[in-house]
């Protein structure tokens, strides 16, 4: 027949193709849609009201479903052949549409569109949302002013990796407050020099303390005024990329309550793999009775922008011994 003869075979059709391969795998609705336009009926690209006919093959079973319940015709793709060959419209009953729903295979297969796809793991890195969220935390917990009160025990200068502490601060204060005392009463007394070595005797053993501890802290280091501070909890990465572990001191530090060390150590309590690779962290962790945690955790925590309990993100299938835990960590 003639594809002007065609084009009125099905003229007032208004048709949902739902056409995939035995396998679910492949839409082969594309064909059928060509055919149906060319015998003249109208293509809907959802199941809306103004649907009469649905071609259905292996499609979705909602679908399938909903064309029963409405009165639509529910026809086979041999229909639309028929159809198309003959050039005329065709009695839909001598092609009803099958749906093999007593096979639990197929009924419980999922078409690849419904699929989840391979998509990588959410990182501040790759997530604008989450980007966005640790940019704004951070900034909310920012100090407004210098921390030249005492409100937290230590002061880290990220560049030179030295850590000061604000009694140090104080002392010093204290220190020159004492001598400017020191120098009004000398001014004040015409014989000064009697109280002079009193008052220059516990100003210089004063002094001469708060220095040698002063040396003595910004000598070691932050690693020992870290592991000299009491309270102060550790955490250790491990298997983890260079994007994560920014994400991870990130978040320790927006949050707090933690410091990064390299390895696990007295004050390790936390240890957070980005892989199931048993490393001598992991082993270490172990032995300590740590948190061996995964790298979700960190995450989730960024989530709700406060630390969460690590039960759900425990490696303990990955690491059986992980499960039981020092009591001095619960």
């Amino acid at each position: 027949m003639t594809a002007s003869n065609n084009a009125s075979v099905l003229q007032g059709v208004v048709a949902y193709v739902d056409v995939w391969s035995s396998d679910k795998t492949a839409n082969y609705s594309k064909p059928f849609v060509q055919q149906l336009q060319e015998m003249g009926a109208q293509i809907s690209k959802t199941f809306s009201k103004q649907v009469t006919h649905v071609v259905f093959n292996n499609g979705h079973l909602a679908t399938w479903r909903k064309a029963k319940k409405s009165n639509v015709r529910l026809v086979s793709v041999l229909w639309v052949g028929r159809c198309y060959d003959d050039g005329v419209h065709v009695d839909e009953e001598l092609y009803p549409a099958l749906n093999d729903e007593s096979n639990p295979v197929l009924k419980n297969k999922k078409h690849r569109c419904m699929q989840p796809k391979d998509s990588p793991e959410r990182t501040p890195e790759n997530d604008r949302r989450m980007r966005k969220k640790l940019d704004k935390m951070m900034k909310d917990l920012a100090p407004k002013q210098p921390l030249d009160t005492d409100v937290s025990p230590i002061i880290i200068d990220e560049e030179n990796g030295i850590v000061y502490s604000p009694a140090l601060k104080r002392s010093d204060y204290m220190a020159q407050r004492l001598k400017d005392m020191k120098e009004k009463r000398e001014n004040l007394s015409p014989t000064g020099k009697g109280n002079e070595g009193t008052v220059a005797a516990g100003l210089t053993e004063v002094p001469s303390e708060d220095e040698e501890n002063h040396n003595k802290q910004v000598s070691f280091g932050p690693q020992m005024m870290v592991n000299k501070t009491k309270g102060v909890k550790t955490l250790v990465m491990t298997s983890m990329s260079t994007e994560k572990q920014q994400t991870v001191v990130q978040v320790v530090k927006a949050l707090g309550g933690f410091t990064v060390v390299d390895r696990v150590c007295e004050s390790t309590t936390h240890v957070v793999s980005g892989s199931h690779r048993r490393t001598l962290n992991i082993l270490f962790g172990i032995a300590r009775g740590c948190w061996i945690l995964s790298f979700e955790w960190i995450l989730w925590c960024l989530e709700q922008r406060q630390w969460i309990p690590e039960e759900p993100y425990e490696l303990s299938d990955q690491f059986p011994s992980a499960q039981v835990r020092a009591s001095t960590f619960p």
